[in-house]
Protein backbone atom coordinates (compact mmCIF):
# COMPACT_ATOMS: atom_id res chain seq x y z
CA UNK A 1 0.00 0.00 0.00
CA UNK A 2 2.76 2.30 0.36
CA UNK A 3 4.40 1.81 -2.08
CA UNK A 4 1.15 1.87 -4.18
CA UNK A 5 0.57 5.50 -2.43
CA UNK A 6 4.03 6.67 -3.05
CA UNK A 7 3.64 5.53 -6.94
CA UNK A 8 0.48 7.66 -6.96
CA UNK A 9 1.59 10.98 -5.81
CA UNK A 10 4.88 10.67 -8.37
CA UNK A 11 2.83 10.24 -11.53
CA UNK A 12 0.68 12.65 -9.85
CA UNK A 13 3.82 15.16 -9.63
CA UNK A 14 4.70 14.04 -13.08
CA UNK A 15 1.97 14.78 -15.27
CA UNK A 16 1.19 18.33 -13.34
CA UNK A 17 3.64 20.53 -14.97
CA UNK A 18 3.09 23.53 -12.68
CA UNK A 19 3.81 21.48 -9.64
CA UNK A 20 7.46 19.93 -11.30
CA UNK A 21 8.33 23.53 -12.12
CA UNK A 22 7.43 24.57 -8.37
CA UNK A 23 9.45 21.58 -7.52
CA UNK A 24 12.65 21.85 -9.34
CA UNK A 25 12.85 24.71 -12.13
CA UNK A 26 11.61 27.49 -9.65
CA UNK A 27 13.96 26.92 -6.40
CA UNK A 28 16.85 26.68 -8.87
CA UNK A 29 16.69 30.06 -10.25
CA UNK A 30 15.88 31.21 -7.18
CA UNK A 31 19.22 30.03 -5.90
CA UNK A 32 21.46 31.19 -9.05
CA UNK A 33 19.65 34.54 -8.53
CA UNK A 34 20.74 34.93 -4.96
CA UNK A 35 23.77 33.01 -5.03
CA UNK A 36 25.31 35.33 -8.18
CA UNK A 37 24.05 38.62 -5.52
CA UNK A 38 25.54 37.47 -3.06
CA UNK A 39 28.85 36.50 -3.98
CA UNK A 40 29.54 39.69 -5.25
CA UNK A 41 28.26 41.52 -2.41
CA UNK A 42 30.98 39.66 -0.34
CA UNK A 43 33.43 41.41 -2.17
CA UNK A 44 34.96 39.00 -4.59
CA UNK A 45 33.13 40.22 -7.91
CA UNK A 46 32.40 43.67 -6.75
CA UNK A 47 34.72 45.99 -9.72
CA UNK A 48 33.18 49.74 -8.61
CA UNK A 49 32.60 51.61 -11.96
CA UNK A 50 35.21 54.79 -11.87
CA UNK A 51 34.64 57.78 -13.62
CA UNK A 52 38.39 59.54 -13.90
CA UNK A 53 39.32 63.32 -14.55
CA UNK A 54 42.33 65.00 -14.92
CA UNK A 55 43.32 68.90 -14.46
CA UNK A 56 44.74 70.41 -17.03
CA UNK A 57 48.40 71.48 -14.90
CA UNK A 58 48.42 67.68 -13.34
CA UNK A 59 51.65 66.25 -14.13
CA UNK A 60 52.31 63.16 -17.02
CA UNK A 61 50.23 60.31 -15.31
CA UNK A 62 50.47 58.22 -17.93
CA UNK A 63 52.01 55.61 -16.06
CA UNK A 64 49.53 56.19 -13.48
CA UNK A 65 46.34 55.77 -15.60
CA UNK A 66 48.34 52.71 -17.26
CA UNK A 67 48.95 51.28 -13.90
CA UNK A 68 45.25 51.40 -12.33
CA UNK A 69 43.60 50.60 -15.81
CA UNK A 70 45.47 47.25 -15.32
CA UNK A 71 43.95 46.42 -11.96
CA UNK A 72 41.13 43.85 -12.78
CA UNK A 73 39.42 44.99 -9.48
CA UNK A 74 38.38 48.85 -11.09
CA UNK A 75 36.12 49.23 -14.34
CA UNK A 76 37.24 52.39 -15.65
CA UNK A 77 33.91 54.59 -17.53
CA UNK A 78 35.21 57.31 -18.30
CA UNK A 79 38.76 59.75 -18.52
CA UNK A 80 38.10 63.25 -19.15
CA UNK A 81 40.80 66.16 -18.92
CA UNK A 82 39.04 68.98 -16.94
CA UNK A 83 35.82 66.92 -15.94
CA UNK A 84 35.44 67.26 -12.24
CA UNK A 85 32.30 68.29 -12.76
CA UNK A 86 31.00 66.06 -14.81
CA UNK A 87 32.16 63.26 -12.55
CA UNK A 88 30.23 64.52 -9.15
CA UNK A 89 27.73 64.70 -11.37
CA UNK A 90 27.82 60.83 -12.32
CA UNK A 91 28.47 59.74 -9.01
CA UNK A 92 25.27 61.90 -7.52
CA UNK A 93 23.31 60.51 -10.58
CA UNK A 94 24.37 56.93 -9.80
CA UNK A 95 26.54 56.55 -13.35
CA UNK A 96 29.29 55.84 -11.54
CA UNK A 97 30.29 54.26 -8.24
CA UNK A 98 32.79 56.58 -7.45
CA UNK A 99 35.15 59.32 -8.85
CA UNK A 100 38.77 60.05 -8.89
CA UNK A 101 39.77 64.14 -9.45
CA UNK A 102 43.66 63.89 -10.65
CA UNK A 103 45.17 67.08 -9.41
CA UNK A 104 48.52 68.61 -9.22
CA UNK A 105 50.26 68.69 -6.13
CA UNK A 106 52.55 71.60 -4.60
CA UNK A 107 55.70 70.05 -5.60
CA UNK A 108 54.13 69.43 -9.41
CA UNK A 109 56.35 66.32 -9.84
CA UNK A 110 53.49 63.85 -8.82
CA UNK A 111 49.56 64.26 -8.26
CA UNK A 112 47.46 64.06 -5.87
CA UNK A 113 44.15 62.96 -5.77
CA UNK A 114 40.15 63.16 -4.74
CA UNK A 115 37.84 60.63 -4.20
CA UNK A 116 34.65 61.46 -5.00
CA UNK A 117 31.94 59.24 -3.40
CA UNK A 118 28.26 59.10 -2.65
CA UNK A 119 28.63 57.89 1.08
CA UNK A 120 26.13 55.17 0.59
CA UNK A 121 29.00 53.98 -1.43
CA UNK A 122 31.84 53.78 0.65
CA UNK A 123 33.12 50.28 0.24
CA UNK A 124 33.62 51.51 -3.69
CA UNK A 125 35.72 54.40 -2.57
CA UNK A 126 37.63 52.09 0.06
CA UNK A 127 38.39 49.87 -2.86
CA UNK A 128 39.49 52.84 -5.26
CA UNK A 129 41.66 54.35 -2.93
CA UNK A 130 43.47 50.89 -2.21
CA UNK A 131 43.72 50.87 -5.86
CA UNK A 132 44.98 54.44 -6.29
CA UNK A 133 47.81 53.64 -3.57
CA UNK A 134 48.68 50.45 -5.49
CA UNK A 135 48.58 52.27 -9.48
CA UNK A 136 50.71 55.30 -7.59
CA UNK A 137 53.41 53.16 -6.27
CA UNK A 138 54.34 51.66 -9.45
CA UNK A 139 54.01 54.36 -11.44
CA UNK A 140 56.28 56.71 -9.01
CA UNK A 141 58.22 55.06 -6.45
CA UNK A 142 58.77 51.38 -7.17
CA UNK A 143 59.34 49.43 -10.06
CA UNK A 144 57.12 46.91 -11.74
CA UNK A 145 59.21 44.00 -10.11
CA UNK A 146 58.27 45.06 -6.78
CA UNK A 147 54.33 45.40 -7.00
CA UNK A 148 54.05 43.66 -4.28
CA UNK A 149 55.19 46.04 -1.74
CA UNK A 150 53.25 48.78 -3.77
CA UNK A 151 50.67 48.90 -0.86
CA UNK A 152 52.89 50.35 1.74
CA UNK A 153 53.28 53.94 -0.63
CA UNK A 154 50.58 56.25 0.52
CA UNK A 155 49.94 59.54 -2.52
CA UNK A 156 47.93 62.18 -1.32
CA UNK A 157 43.90 61.03 -1.49
CA UNK A 158 41.38 63.33 -0.06
CA UNK A 159 37.87 62.42 0.00
CA UNK A 160 34.92 63.93 -1.07
CA UNK A 161 31.14 63.41 -0.78
CA UNK A 162 28.30 64.34 -2.71
CA UNK A 163 24.86 63.83 -1.48
CA UNK A 164 21.74 65.94 -1.07
CA UNK A 165 21.04 65.62 2.55
CA UNK A 166 23.56 63.87 5.76
CA UNK A 167 24.60 60.28 4.77
CA UNK A 168 22.64 58.51 7.75
CA UNK A 169 19.60 60.21 6.51
CA UNK A 170 19.61 59.55 3.33
CA UNK A 171 20.31 55.47 3.61
CA UNK A 172 17.20 55.32 5.79
CA UNK A 173 14.98 56.79 3.32
CA UNK A 174 16.54 54.42 0.66
CA UNK A 175 16.02 51.41 3.43
CA UNK A 176 12.69 53.28 3.49
CA UNK A 177 11.55 52.59 0.24
CA UNK A 178 13.31 49.62 -0.18
CA UNK A 179 11.52 47.28 2.36
CA UNK A 180 8.21 49.19 1.97
CA UNK A 181 8.65 48.31 -1.68
CA UNK A 182 9.39 44.70 -0.65
CA UNK A 183 6.25 44.04 1.34
CA UNK A 184 4.00 45.94 -0.50
CA UNK A 185 4.59 43.45 -3.22
CA UNK A 186 3.59 40.48 -1.08
CA UNK A 187 0.83 42.25 0.27
CA UNK A 188 -0.62 42.60 -3.06
CA UNK A 189 0.17 38.80 -3.80
CA UNK A 190 -2.01 38.12 -0.81
CA UNK A 191 -4.14 40.03 -1.49
CA UNK A 192 -4.75 39.34 -5.64
CA UNK A 193 -5.17 35.48 -4.68
CA UNK A 194 -8.66 35.67 -2.67
CA UNK A 195 -9.72 35.78 -6.59
CA UNK A 196 -9.68 31.97 -6.51
CA UNK A 197 -11.68 32.00 -2.49
CA UNK A 198 -14.13 34.21 -4.79
CA UNK A 199 -14.17 31.79 -6.97
CA UNK A 200 -14.48 28.72 -4.82
CA UNK A 201 -17.24 30.14 -2.72
CA UNK A 202 -19.25 30.79 -6.04
CA UNK A 203 -18.68 34.69 -5.95
CA UNK A 204 -17.60 34.90 -8.85
CA UNK A 205 -19.86 33.18 -11.17
CA UNK A 206 -22.67 36.16 -9.58
CA UNK A 207 -20.79 38.59 -10.45
CA UNK A 208 -19.81 37.02 -13.65
CA UNK A 209 -23.55 36.82 -14.42
CA UNK A 210 -23.94 40.68 -13.42
CA UNK A 211 -23.89 43.40 -16.52
CA UNK A 212 -20.38 44.56 -16.34
CA UNK A 213 -18.97 40.56 -16.00
CA UNK A 214 -15.67 40.09 -14.18
CA UNK A 215 -14.26 43.70 -14.99
CA UNK A 216 -15.69 45.32 -11.73
CA UNK A 217 -13.83 42.41 -9.50
CA UNK A 218 -10.38 43.18 -10.94
CA UNK A 219 -10.73 46.68 -11.15
CA UNK A 220 -12.17 46.85 -7.51
CA UNK A 221 -9.45 44.44 -6.70
CA UNK A 222 -6.76 46.75 -7.98
CA UNK A 223 -7.94 49.97 -6.56
CA UNK A 224 -8.36 48.50 -3.15
CA UNK A 225 -4.81 47.12 -3.45
CA UNK A 226 -3.21 50.60 -4.49
CA UNK A 227 -5.15 52.44 -1.37
CA UNK A 228 -3.55 49.60 1.01
CA UNK A 229 0.04 50.01 -0.78
CA UNK A 230 0.25 53.67 -0.28
CA UNK A 231 -1.32 53.68 3.40
CA UNK A 232 1.20 51.09 4.19
CA UNK A 233 4.20 53.10 2.56
CA UNK A 234 2.41 56.57 4.65
CA UNK A 235 2.98 53.66 7.80
CA UNK A 236 6.95 53.15 6.93
CA UNK A 237 7.83 56.87 5.69
CA UNK A 238 6.25 58.30 8.35
CA UNK A 239 8.41 56.60 10.77
CA UNK A 240 11.44 57.21 9.05
CA UNK A 241 10.34 61.05 9.06
CA UNK A 242 9.30 60.46 12.98
CA UNK A 243 12.12 58.79 14.25
CA UNK A 244 15.19 59.27 11.49
CA UNK A 245 14.43 62.48 10.16
CA UNK A 246 13.99 62.05 6.88
CA UNK A 247 12.12 65.02 5.45
CA UNK A 248 9.05 63.87 4.17
CA UNK A 249 6.87 67.36 4.64
CA UNK A 250 9.62 68.89 2.13
CA UNK A 251 9.17 65.85 -0.41
CA UNK A 252 5.30 65.06 -0.14
CA UNK A 253 3.90 65.98 -3.48
CA UNK A 254 6.90 63.54 -5.33
CA UNK A 255 6.28 61.47 -2.55
CA UNK A 256 2.78 60.78 -3.16
CA UNK A 257 2.91 60.57 -7.16
CA UNK A 258 5.71 58.21 -6.86
CA UNK A 259 3.95 56.29 -4.14
CA UNK A 260 0.67 55.70 -6.17
CA UNK A 261 2.81 55.02 -9.00
CA UNK A 262 4.44 52.29 -7.02
CA UNK A 263 1.72 51.00 -5.53
CA UNK A 264 -0.65 50.46 -8.57
CA UNK A 265 2.19 48.59 -10.68
CA UNK A 266 2.32 46.44 -7.02
CA UNK A 267 -0.79 45.56 -7.74
CA UNK A 268 -1.43 45.32 -11.57
CA UNK A 269 1.57 43.18 -11.13
CA UNK A 270 0.39 40.83 -8.61
CA UNK A 271 -3.01 40.39 -10.11
CA UNK A 272 -1.64 39.21 -13.44
CA UNK A 273 0.69 36.96 -11.74
CA UNK A 274 -2.41 35.72 -9.68
CA UNK A 275 -4.74 35.01 -12.64
CA UNK A 276 -2.17 33.04 -14.80
CA UNK A 277 -2.34 30.05 -12.76
CA UNK A 278 -5.70 27.57 -11.99
CA UNK A 279 -5.32 27.07 -7.96
CA UNK A 280 -4.47 29.34 -5.07
CA UNK A 281 -1.07 27.47 -4.07
CA UNK A 282 0.43 27.20 -7.78
CA UNK A 283 -0.62 30.73 -8.02
CA UNK A 284 0.66 32.00 -3.97
CA UNK A 285 3.77 30.08 -4.55
CA UNK A 286 4.67 31.37 -8.03
CA UNK A 287 3.86 34.73 -7.10
CA UNK A 288 5.36 34.85 -3.90
CA UNK A 289 9.11 33.26 -5.29
CA UNK A 290 8.38 35.88 -8.71
CA UNK A 291 8.46 38.90 -5.94
CA UNK A 292 11.51 38.11 -3.81
CA UNK A 293 13.72 37.45 -7.36
CA UNK A 294 12.22 40.89 -8.56
CA UNK A 295 12.81 42.76 -5.19
CA UNK A 296 16.46 40.72 -4.93
CA UNK A 297 17.66 42.27 -8.68
CA UNK A 298 15.71 45.98 -8.04
CA UNK A 299 17.67 46.21 -4.90
CA UNK A 300 14.96 45.86 -2.07
CA UNK A 301 17.68 43.71 -0.42
CA UNK A 302 21.34 44.35 -1.53
CA UNK A 303 21.70 48.05 -3.29
CA UNK A 304 22.43 47.04 -7.17
CA UNK A 305 25.81 48.88 -6.97
CA UNK A 306 27.11 46.18 -5.24
CA UNK A 307 25.74 43.49 -8.28
CA UNK A 308 27.72 42.32 -11.30
CA UNK A 309 27.15 44.03 -14.19
CA UNK A 310 24.96 41.70 -15.56
CA UNK A 311 22.03 41.18 -12.13
CA UNK A 312 22.95 45.23 -12.35
CA UNK A 313 21.74 45.98 -15.54
CA UNK A 314 18.50 43.22 -15.21
CA UNK A 315 17.38 45.10 -12.75
CA UNK A 316 16.37 47.52 -14.28
CA UNK A 317 13.78 45.44 -15.93
CA UNK A 318 12.19 45.30 -12.16
CA UNK A 319 9.53 47.86 -10.96
CA UNK A 320 11.92 48.05 -7.38
CA UNK A 321 14.57 49.69 -9.38
CA UNK A 322 12.84 52.31 -10.96
CA UNK A 323 10.37 52.95 -7.71
CA UNK A 324 13.74 53.30 -5.78
CA UNK A 325 15.49 55.53 -8.32
CA UNK A 326 12.63 58.22 -8.07
CA UNK A 327 12.88 57.74 -3.87
CA UNK A 328 16.44 58.20 -4.57
CA UNK A 329 16.13 61.39 -6.34
CA UNK A 330 13.44 62.89 -4.38
CA UNK A 331 15.26 62.39 -1.00
CA UNK A 332 18.92 61.64 -1.91
CA UNK A 333 20.06 63.85 -4.61
CA UNK A 334 16.73 66.50 -4.24
CA UNK A 335 16.67 66.27 -7.85
CA UNK A 336 13.99 68.31 -10.14
CA UNK A 337 10.70 66.53 -10.80
CA UNK A 338 11.76 66.71 -14.25
CA UNK A 339 13.71 63.57 -13.50
CA UNK A 340 11.04 61.33 -11.86
CA UNK A 341 8.98 61.27 -15.97
CA UNK A 342 11.19 57.96 -17.04
CA UNK A 343 10.75 55.94 -13.47
CA UNK A 344 7.16 57.76 -13.49
CA UNK A 345 5.84 56.74 -17.07
CA UNK A 346 7.33 52.61 -16.31
CA UNK A 347 5.88 52.38 -13.31
CA UNK A 348 2.19 53.49 -14.67
CA UNK A 349 3.04 51.20 -17.50
CA UNK A 350 3.35 48.12 -15.42
CA UNK A 351 -0.05 49.44 -13.00
CA UNK A 352 -1.86 49.50 -16.58
CA UNK A 353 -0.43 46.51 -18.28
CA UNK A 354 -1.14 44.51 -15.49
CA UNK A 355 -4.13 45.70 -15.19
CA UNK A 356 -5.38 44.74 -18.70
CA UNK A 357 -3.74 41.15 -18.23
CA UNK A 358 -5.43 40.78 -15.31
CA UNK A 359 -8.57 41.25 -16.96
CA UNK A 360 -8.20 38.90 -20.04
CA UNK A 361 -6.54 35.97 -17.22
CA UNK A 362 -9.59 35.88 -14.95
CA UNK A 363 -11.65 34.97 -17.77
CA UNK A 364 -10.05 31.96 -17.65
CA UNK A 365 -11.63 31.31 -14.05
CA UNK A 366 -14.94 31.49 -14.80
CA UNK A 367 -14.78 28.09 -16.28
CA UNK A 368 -12.66 26.63 -14.02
Amino acid sequence: MTGAIFRVMLLALVRDRGALAMAFIVPTVFFLVFASIFAASSGGDYRPRVAVSIAADAPDVDAFLTALQADDGLTITATARDGEADVRTAVKRGRADVGLAILPSETGQRPRFTVIVDPARDVAAQVLRANVERAFAMAYVIPPSMAVSAAGFSPQVALETVAGGPSGTNEVAYSAGAVALLFLLLSAVHGAVSLFDERDSGVLERIVAGPGGTRPLVDGKFLYLTVLGVAQMAVIFALAWLVYGVDLPASLAPWTVITVAASAAAAGLALTLTTLFNTRQQALTFANVTVLILSALGGSMIPRFLMPPLLRQLGWVTPNAWALEAYTSVFWRGDPWSTLVLPLTLLTAVAGGGLLLARRNIRRLETL
